[in-house]
C-alpha cells in the first residue's frame, strides 16, 4: 500500500490529498464553532466585498478611480443608471435604474431622518418642562407662574 499524501493545513488539520478530505483534526487550532460561526461568516462577506469591488474597479474608468477611490465602481455604476432613468424611450429600465438609484442613496426611506428630528424635539420639549418644574421645586418657589406651552413648544410669554 502507498503511503498517503498528507499535508497539514494553516489549521492545524490533516488533509488527505488522494482521499480530498480531512482525515485528522484532532490538532485543529481554530473550530467554528456557534461562539465564532458569526465572526467567520462576516470575515466571509467583508472578503467577498473586497474582491468584488476591486474587480468592478478594475473595469471602472481611470478618471473615476482617480476622483473616488475605492468606490469608483458605485460612481460608474450611479452614471449609468442616472443615464437609463433620465432616457424618455427606456420605458420601465427608466423607472427601475430610478428605482434603483433612490434605494442605493437611501432616499426611499420614508422621511425616516425628519421623523427622528421630530421625536426628538418633541422629547426636548418634555425633558425642559421637568427641568424647569424641578428648578422651581428646589428653589422652594412658592409663586410659580404656570408654564404655557404653545404649538410650537416654546413658552407663550417669551
Amino acid at each position: 500500500m502507498d503511503t498517503p499524501r498528507l499535508r497539514t493545513l494553516k489549521n492545524g488539520a490533516i488533509y488527505d490529498m488522494d482521499k480530498h478530505r480531512i482525515v485528522d483534526s484532532s490538532k485543529v487550532t481554530t473550530l467554528i464553532t456557534s461562539d465564532n460561526a458569526r465572526e467567520y461568516q462576516t470575515r466571509a462577506v467583508a472578503k467577498k466585498r473586497l474582491v468584488m469591488a476591486e474587480a468592478a474597479n478594475s473595469r471602472v474608468r481611470p478618471d473615476l478611480v482617480e476622483r473616488y477611490g475605492d468606490y469608483a465602481h458605485v460612481a460608474e455604476r450611479a452614471e449609468t443608471l442616472q443615464e437609463i432613468a433620465t432616457t424618455p424611450d427606456a420605458g420601465k429600465a427608466a423607472v427601475m435604474a430610478h428605482a434603483a438609484l433612490v434605494r442605493d442613496t437611501g432616499m426611499d426611506e420614508p422621511r425616516a431622518a425628519e421623523t427622528a428630528q421630530a421625536v426628538q424635539s418633541g422629547a426636548d420639549i418634555v425633558l425642559s418642562l421637568i427641568e424647569r418644574i424641578m428648578s422651581y421645586a428646589r428653589a422652594d418657589v412658592v409663586d410659580v407662574q404656570p408654564v404655557d406651552l404653545d404649538a410650537s413648544g416654546a413658552d407663550a410669554d417669551e
